[in-house]
């Protein structure tokens, strides 16, 4: 029996493409990691019509499996007032490869001891009243980020 190599070599190369194209797939849709933080200086609007200014030190991280997390440590000023933040933000994120919009889900939060933050419209400023909100990551050079809510910028973090 003689083996026609052109069909061999055809079939071959095209085997060869299917499994590169379908590894292919499965990286691409891998969440990548990334670490940021930045210093945050940041007046909010309140629903009483007053405002509160954050001043914190945030981290925050991305990591592999669509699973992320947000620290702050730092204070909120409310109407002279000073209250001590420090606390973790989960969420759960969603993204496609290449795409600079990521889709956020908030899973809850974990307030440490030294938290004075009361309960109420004053959490708002470090814990979303919206259970999914969409941004935009936007690089402004090797190790700056911009992230942007509804085209606003939120803030500018320094990737580690």
């Amino acid at each position: 029996m003689k083996i026609n190599h052109k069909y061999h070599y055809a079939v071959l190369t095209l085997f060869t493409i299917v499994i590169f194209l379908t590894i292919q797939q499965k990286f691409n849709n891998k969440n990548t990691e990334l670490t940021c933080s930045a210093t945050l200086h940041k007046t909010a609007p309140l629903p009483d019509g007053l405002s509160a200014v954050l001043n914190a030190s945030i981290y925050l991280f991305l990591g592999g499996k669509g699973q992320g997390s947000i620290n702050y440590d730092g204070e909120i000023v409310h109407q002279q007032t000073h209250y001590r933040v420090k606390r973790l933000v989960a969420f759960t994120y969603s993204h496609r490869e290449n795409a600079t919009v990521y889709g956020v889900s908030w899973r809850g939060v974990d307030v440490a001891n030294e938290d004075t933050l009361p309960p109420g419209a004053l959490t708002q400023v470090v814990t979303p009243a919206i259970s999914r909100a969409f941004y935009r990551f936007q690089l402004l050079d090797k190790k700056t980020l911009l992230i942007l809510q509804d085209g606003v910028p939120d803030m500018v973090c320094i990737i580690e």
